[in-house]
């Protein structure tokens, strides 16, 4: 997540901050990444097709593939006042 954070909203610039905080319950973590970074349609990514080789998988969706395949929840929160923020669950 923060690789894609990195790479897509701040365009690999290695400008701009990642705010992460991660909070433990007794059924999981969640883990929430915030940054002021560019925007996007996380329901624009098309879902991977399994064992498609990588030079045909492009230059974007394999990280939001992943954060949903391993995480129990994903959810993308976009505001112009507060950057965006991702939080993502796992149960334990």
């Amino acid at each position: 997540a923060c690789s894609n954070i990195i790479e897509h909203a701040y365009g690999g610039e290695g400008k701009g901050e990642i705010e992460i905080t991660c909070n433990l319950s007794p059924d999981g973590i969640e883990i929430v990444l915030k940054d002021d970074g560019k925007p996007f349609d996380p329901d624009s990514i098309k879902e991977i097709e399994i064992g498609m080789p990588l030079e045909k998988l492009g230059s974007r969706g394999a990280g939001v593939f992943l954060m949903r395949k391993l995480m129990d929840e994903v959810q993308f929160e976009f505001s112009k006042k507060t950057g965006t923020v991702l939080k993502m669950r796992k149960i334990l």
